[in-house]
């Protein structure tokens, strides 16, 4: 059998016929109505090294799937194919639609939240937010405004928002979780006309695009976080202008022809313009129009950087220790602590039940901030695209920073 090998340079991404090459927007119409090809692909041990040979009778590796649905995905977000939405009346009718554009809990707009979803359970704890708290029992898997997250995500399902820009990216795809894609951040940013919302969390594969919301059921017996913040115009384009930096993978999104702002950094995500413009660093504060502030980091794929000694614990000049959730893969390995100006040191305990590089998602802990991160300390994670967020909580702090994991400055 023959076989030819192609090699990925940086920056380049799979195409749909197995060779490496950028998606580009001229490429969807190209491709849109693409079969799987009748070849074999073998990933080779080598680095971003792909061999394609010419036998029709094996079966497609989980690696052709991927390609396939990735470029469907990104056709779809970048035609608008996911949802035609029924054009919105005009007055109050259409003014209230509006109104609901934002972080919700029990039909109550948020400013700010930070919900918790426990290990083992569907139930959902609300930490914090720009209201009080809210004691009534709350799941994930409900569909109904006594579920924060499905409300929030009520705009997709009714379908409402025919002028609106959306994305929702998750370097885990839906229908292909397993598969590494390089980065590591989860979320949906969603803005119409003058309100919107920016949410973040820990869930792989989710949200799962069907006509109605779904939460993966494989993913109960992990812990999430979620942190949303309610967006005004100001917020909503420093968000998006810096979204490059974290290199997030779109799977779904839209581009209203509204001319500069918002829309116009999300078409050049979509166009696979996905450089950032000035260094692969970046952090900027987002605030809420009433309140909440959160200072958000963004790193993009750059080798031996890591997201919190590198960068968060410089610039808050802070010492950090840093529960990493995720598992330790084979050829990875766990980061030491450090010590330079300030300590980043790992945790090594149960906090919350969970357990370090087994459970769940990853956070730190400074002095008084709490940061969710987008990935943890290990070699690997060093070189993918990363994301966190970081906040002054005190709930959220004393949930997962208790008194014996504080940090003291080096000596």
């Amino acid at each position: 059998m023959t076989k030819k090998c192609y090699t990925r340079k940086r920056g380049q991404k799979l195409s749909a016929k197995g060779i490496f090459s950028n998606v580009r927007a001229r490429n969807f119409e190209k491709f849109k109505s693409y079969t799987a090809p009748t070849v074999d692909v073998y990933k080779k041990k080598l680095k971003h090294r792909l061999c394609i040979g010419s036998s029709a009778q094996k079966v497609m590796t989980t690696w052709s799937t991927l390609l396939i649905q990735l470029l469907i995905n990104q056709a779809v977000a970048q035609m608008g194919l996911l949802d035609k939405y029924p054009k919105e009346q005009s007055g109050t009718k259409n003014d209230q639609l509006k109104s609901q554009y934002s972080c919700k809990t029990k039909g109550e707009p948020q400013d700010w939240m930070i919900l918790y979803k426990k290990k083992g359970t569907t139930a959902l704890e609300f930490i914090d937010g720009s209201k009080k708290t809210i004691n009534a029992e709350m799941n994930v898997e409900d569909k109904d405004n006594s579920n924060p997250i499905y409300e929030t995500f009520s705009w997709y399902e009714k379908k409402v928002e025919g002028s609106a820009l959306f994305a929702i990216y998750n370097d885990a795809l839906p229908t292909a979780r397993s598969v590494s894609t390089g980065g590591s951040s989860k979320g949906v940013f969603f803005f119409e006309d003058k309100s919107g919302f920016f949410l973040t969390h820990t869930v792989p594969g989710f949200p799962i695009l069907q006509t109605e919301y779904k939460w993966p059921e494989d993913q109960t017996n992990k812990a999430h976080l979620f942190i949303c913040l309610t967006l005004d115009e100001k917020a909503a384009d420093t968000i998006m202008s810096n979204l490059p930096y974290a290199g997030p993978l779109i799977y779904a999104g839209r581009t209203p022809n509204w001319g500069n702002g918002p829309t116009e950094h999300l078409k050049e995500l979509l166009n696979g313009n996905s450089r950032p413009p000035f260094g692969d660093l970046q952090h900027f504060i987002a605030k809420s129009p009433k309140t909440g502030s959160f200072v958000y980091y963004m790193k993009f794929e750059e080798p031996e950087v890591d997201l919190t000694s590198d960068f968060i614990s410089s610039h808050l000049k802070e010492s950090f220790r840093v529960f990493t959730g995720m598992a330790i893969k084979k050829g990875d390995r766990k980061l030491r602590s450090t010590c330079r100006v300030y300590n980043v040191e790992n945790i090594n305990n149960k906090v919350q039940g969970l357990v370090p590089y087994e459970d769940g998602f990853s956070w730190a802990c400074g002095n008084r901030t709490f940061c969710l991160l987008s990935q943890g300390r290990t070699m690997k994670e060093r070189n993918k695209h990363g994301m966190a967020v970081c906040t002054r909580s005190a709930k959220v702090y004393a949930q997962f920073c208790p008194d014996s994991i504080r940090v003291n400055k080096c000596p």
